[in-house]
C-alpha cells in the first residue's frame, strides 16, 4: 500500500488541476457573455422598417440607436447611419471608439433579399492638401500599419462630433503643421466603399498657408517627415506610385486637376 500512495496522490492532484481548469473556463465564458451583453460588442436589433423603432438599444440609450426610416445618411454622434429604401432591418454586431459594424438585411431587386449584408461605419474624416504662399505643396512622408513602406500623405484625421469638414480641416492643419490658410477650396465629399460603408471623407485644397502664432497641441503619435514639393514633383510622385492610400491619391489628383489651366482654376 505504501508504494501505491504516491501514484494515488499524483492522480488526485491531476484531477484537481483539471477541475480547476474547467472552473476557470466556465467563469471566463460567463464573464465574456455578460460583458458582451452589457457592452458595445453585441447590440440587438435596433431598427427595422416595419416598426421604425428601438427594441433594445444597449446601455444608456445610445444615440446611434435612435434611428428613423427618414433619417437616411444623417449623422448621429461620431457616426453616420445609413438606411435607404432597400434596407429592411439593421443589427449592430460590434462597436468601438472608431468603428461600428452592422448586419443589414437588404432587398436587392424585386425578389431577392440578402440577410447578411455586412456594413461598417467610421467617423467622417478630412484630407487637407496644404499649399504655401510660394506655391509649394507641403506633405508628410509617413508609415502606416496597413501599408508596405512609406507613403506621401496629406494632413488628415477624423472629424470631432458635430464638426463640419471645413472646420475640421482648419483644426487639423493648425494642429499638425501650425499653419493657417486664408483660402480653402472644397474638392468634394466621398463614400470610401460604396457597398460596405467605411465612412465619408471630405477633401480640401488649402492655399496661401502661413505659419500661425497660435499654439495648438497635437495628439498625433505617428512619426512623419515634412516634405515640400512643386506641382510638377507632386504629379511625378503620384504617377510613380508613391502615394499609396486611395483617399490621399484622390485628394492630390483632384487638387492638381483644379490647378490646371485646362479647367480655368490656375
Amino acid at each position: 500500500m505504501a508504494l501505491r500512495r504516491p501514484r494515488q496522490n499524483v492522480g488526485l492532484i491531476a484531477m484537481g488541476l483539471i477541475l480547476a481548469g474547467i472552473a476557470c473556463l466556465a467563469v471566463y465564458e460567463y464573464r465574456s457573455r455578460n460583458e458582451a451583453q452589457q457592452g458595445d460588442r453585441a447590440i440587438p436589433t435596433t431598427w427595422n422598417r416595419d416598426n421604425k423603432g428601438d427594441k433594445d438599444c444597449g446601455r444608456e440609450g445610445k444615440l446611434e440607436c435612435r434611428v428613423d426610416a427618414e433619417d437616411q445618411g444623417a449623422r448621429s454622434g461620431k457616426f453616420r447611419r445609413w438606411r435607404n429604401n432597400e434596407t429592411v432591418s439593421v443589427t449592430e454586431v460590434l462597436g468601438g471608439r472608431f468603428f461600428r459594424m452592422e448586419r443589414h438585411t437588404v432587398n436587392v431587386g424585386k425578389t431577392k433579399q440578402i440577410d447578411d449584408w455586412m456594413w461598417v461605419e467610421v467617423p467622417d474624416m478630412v484630407n487637407c492638401l496644404v499649399q504655401d504662399d510660394k506655391g509649394d505643396f507641403l506633405l508628410f512622408r509617413q508609415n502606416k500599419y496597413g501599408m508596405k513602406g512609406p507613403s506621401l500623405a496629406p494632413i488628415g484625421g477624423y472629424l470631432e462630433q458635430g464638426e463640419e469638414g471645413a472646420d475640421g480641416c482648419r483644426r487639423e492643419v493648425l494642429e499638425e503643421m501650425g499653419m493657417e490658410c486664408p483660402k480653402q477650396i472644397p474638392l468634394g465629399v466621398y463614400r470610401t466603399d460604396a457597398n460596405r460603408g467605411f465612412g465619408w471623407y471630405h477633401a480640401f485644397h488649402l492655399k496661401h498657408c502661413r505659419k500661425s502664432d497660435k499654439h495648438v497641441p497635437s495628439d498625433d503619435w505617428e512619426r512623419q517627415t515634412l516634405v515640400r514639393l512643386t506641382k510638377k514633383e507632386l504629379v511625378r510622385e503620384l504617377l510613380d506610385g508613391n502615394v499609396k492610400e486611395l483617399k490621399w491619391a484622390n485628394t492630390f489628383a483632384l487638387a492638381v486637376l483644379r490647378e490646371s489651366s485646362e479647367f480655368g482654376q490656375g
